[in-house]
């Protein structure tokens, strides 16, 4: 009896101590779920690299191989809206690109719109094969939301153009970089779109990111010449990197090889005197880091956070339909950006070598750029005619300056907010589109 006590209070240690490691294990599981936000996953679950996994970034074969082409990586919700806002419509928005994603969150939140955002990380081919096998896995969820917005890639829509007869809500078009991104190759994709645009009008709604889209879409037939067109607000709301899935210690776009991928800003900067290099294609290739050292100018290329508390921003526009003046303009962030005539010269490989990222810029189509986005809103730059006047205004413009630039640009601010929220809700009621 005296040697049973012992054996059964050891026996009913173990089992303490092993439903309280269990527990340990559960508590900490679900605080990594609370902490990455909700994501629901219908298909084979494969965790993301980063939310800016972009086409302008080369798969490896691994990569390639472990990627479920029809895995919904759900990324968060829009944050809560106001008491008063109307939240009866439900939204989810489907894209590949990270910064469409999270403009669009903060869109909705400030409309209350519910929505969810989706970062697509299927082929950029969205052939009738995938677009037949995604629905039978999905489209029980799709049937959730009131409306469907995709973005870059236009795409992505054929998954529910191809079955309007089944999809109960409205489908929402955002196009940007070219309707047909990725889909030249297939007979079949554009005679969708011309007849969703012709006949459709009831069921899907077109947006355009910039003007030159509805331009492009004419030069293939498709009519979209009375669509809206509605800039990024580039005013985000505060979603973190980690919640949205963001890991910018993998810089996702940038040649392959590039020596800035992942380069952090080193707390010895003086922001104020330095500029701020776009690090996303021609700024590299064209050596802007080379040229600053060579005119003594204090520049940083590479990833920083807070990048509005840089001296101005320099730019080397690699498409029509860009985000980053937005979020520029919002920030405050004066750019130095070439002007029209310089960029065609920069296109015709009259400044630098030609390279692949001018020659696509415009998609052939004449006068393109000037419905460059980074051309409009001229009273927020600094303009150069010239790789030598840049390197003058560089040295010669002061804070003074900049900060004139900034409170003209303050007031163009207020408007656009105004603007692109109204469009919005326009597009959202079904009043446009």
């Amino acid at each position: 009896m005296t040697n049973s006590m012992p054996r059964n209070r050891l026996i009913q240690l173990i089992v303490f101590t092993f439903v309280l490691l269990a527990a340990r294990v559960l508590v900490l599981n679900a605080t990594k779920m609370q902490r990455n936000g909700p994501s629901r996953v219908l298909s084979y679950l494969r965790k993301s690299s980063s939310i800016l996994d972009s086409e302008h970034r080369v798969p490896r074969s691994r990569r390639a191989l472990d990627a479920d082409p029809h895995h919904l990586n759900i990324l968060a919700k829009a944050p809560p809206p106001s008491s008063d806002a109307d939240t009866s419509k439900s939204l989810l928005h489907i894209s590949r690109h990270g910064g469409n994603l999270r403009d669009m969150l903060s869109i909705c939140g400030l409309l209350g719109v519910r929505s969810e955002v989706v970062h697509l990380l299927g082929p950029m081919d969205i052939s009738k094969v995938y677009v037949q096998d995604d629905w039978a896995r999905n489209g029980v969820y799709y049937q959730q939301f009131d409306m469907i917005l995709v973005s870059d890639t236009s795409a992505i829509a054929r998954i529910f153009l191809e079955h309007l007869d089944a999809f109960k809500g409205r489908l929402i078009v955002y196009v940007c970089n070219r309707i047909d991104q990725g889909m030249t190759h297939d007979p079949e994709y554009l005679p969708l779109y011309r007849h969703a645009a012709a006949n459709e009008r009831r069921r899907v709604s077109f947006v355009h990111f910039c003007a030159f889209e509805a331009l492009y879409a004419a030069s293939k037939g498709i009519d979209l010449w009375d669509r809206p067109v509605i800039p990024p607000l580039g005013d985000w709301v505060p979603v973190s990197d980690e919640k949205l899935g963001i890991n910018w210690e993998v810089k996702a776009y940038g040649p392959v090889g590039d020596p800035w991928a992942g380069r952090s800003i080193s707390g010895d900067v003086d922001r104020q005197d330095t500029y701020y290099v776009n690090h996303y294609m021609n700024e590299q290739d064209m050596d802007l880091m080379g040229g600053c050292k060579q005119h003594g100018l204090n520049c940083f290329i590479g990833y920083a956070t807070h990048v509005d508390a840089f001296k101005a921003m320099i730019v080397l526009p690699n498409s029509v339909c860009k985000i980053a003046p937005f979020d520029a303009m919002q920030r405050g962030l004066v750019a130095f950006v070439p002007t029209r005539n310089l960029l065609e010269k920069m296109i015709r490989g009259e400044v630098f070598p030609r390279n692949r990222y001018y020659s696509y810029m415009g998609g052939g189509i004449a006068n393109a750029t000037s419905y460059c986005t980074w051309m409009q809103h001229p009273e927020c730059h600094v303009q150069f005619d010239s790789m030598d006047e840049l390197w003058a205004k560089m040295k010669s413009t002061d804070l003074k300056d900049l900060n004139m630039i900034r409170n003209n640009c303050s007031q163009k601010v207020v408007v656009h907010r105004h603007t692109v929220l109204s469009q919005w809700r326009d597009v959202f009621a079904g009043l446009a589109g």
